[in-house]
């Protein structure tokens, strides 16, 4: 993301540093869909950034999630869910996690609380099992997410069983939700990333633009407002993104797969169509600050998810 303005120059930093080193690294977090990748990063970031539904499978780009103090920065790789994937998007949204874990420092696995631990490894794609398992000796964490869904005393048990496995460097139990165990979990990664100097400036929040946000919270809107197939054969793109007298004008279109789908998008009377809207346009407005004009269509784009010009259109690279 573009930032208007540096709060630190380089030579403050260097100061910062020569009064106590610093920390600087890449954090892969990785899991399976739908287990609160994005949720524990926006509140590791303190700002909704990264997209978020009950739906499994709603990440699909990986993007840079920036956490920085004086003393530190985690740069925090956001991953798809990894998955063994079914159509050429899937594959894609594979690739793009593993080039995480290949360019990561310490990888983070994110689980849910009902997950148990001895279907851990199969539940792992192959060549995401054979990086996890071989780069990253001593640099693998666990976090074990929604523990406000049971009892403190089913906890701990849990936790013993997976440090017995031998396979994770140290087991934090989180709620991302509800922000428990979020501070003991960034104490746990800062002490594990190495010395070094920052990759970005200090008050920068992620290395997408904003465009790219927009465009995001417009396809959350889409998973949150429908059902079945329609999400997963939905992409939008920004078409245009121009800042007017106190308003920011924004046009997007969503994509789908067939004519069907488009109807259904577009809902009775252009219902469906003003609801995600609507939903939208306060999402980006709340991350923008300031007014915002959203123009939204909707357009067929025939077996989008399969055809390697259509993915880099939509740019998934």
């Amino acid at each position: 993301m573009e930032c208007d303005k540096t709060l630190r120059t380089c030579d403050e930093v260097r100061i910062n540093m020569e009064k106590k080193p610093f920390r600087s690294g890449y954090v892969a977090l990785i899991g399976r869909p739908n287990v609160g990748k994005s949720t524990l990063l926006n509140k590791l970031l303190g700002q909704k950034v990264a997209i978020v539904s009950p739906k499994p499978q709603t990440t699909r780009h990986q993007f840079s999630g920036i956490v920085s103090t004086d003393n530190y920065q985690i740069v925090f790789l956001d991953t798809p869910g990894l998955l063994n994937p079914r159509y050429k998007l899937h594959r894609y949204m594979l690739k793009s996690a593993l080039a995480a874990l290949e360019g990561a420092d310490l990888v983070l696995y994110l689980i849910d609380i009902h997950d148990r631990p001895e279907d851990l490894s199969k539940k792992l794609p192959e060549q995401s099992d054979i990086i996890f398992k071989n780069k990253f000796k001593n640099k693998r964490l666990l976090a074990i997410n929604k523990i406000d869904l049971v009892g403190k005393s089913d906890i701990l048990p849990l936790m013993k069983t997976y440090h017995e496995q031998g396979i994770f460097d140290e087991i934090i139990p989180i709620s991302a939700l509800h922000n428990e165990g979020i501070d003991r979990l960034k104490e746990v990664i800062v002490d594990r990333i190495p010395y070094g100097e920052p990759f970005y400036p200090l008050d920068q929040l992620s290395d997408v633009s904003e465009r790219f946000i927009v465009s995001e919270f417009i396809r959350e809107k889409v998973f949150v407002c429908t059902q079945n197939e329609i999400p997963y054969a939905s992409t939008v793109l920004v078409e245009d993104f121009k800042e007017r007298t106190n308003k920011i004008y924004i046009s997007a279109v969503i994509y789908v797969l067939k004519n069907s789908q488009k109807a259904v998008l577009i809902g009775k009377n252009g219902q469906m169509i003003r609801r995600i809207g609507a939903e939208a346009r306060q999402a980006i407005e709340s991350f923008l600050d300031q007014s915002v004009y959203l123009d939204l269509w909707v357009k067929v784009r025939k077996d989008w998810r399969k055809h390697d010009r259509d993915l880099n259109y939509f740019g998934y690279r």
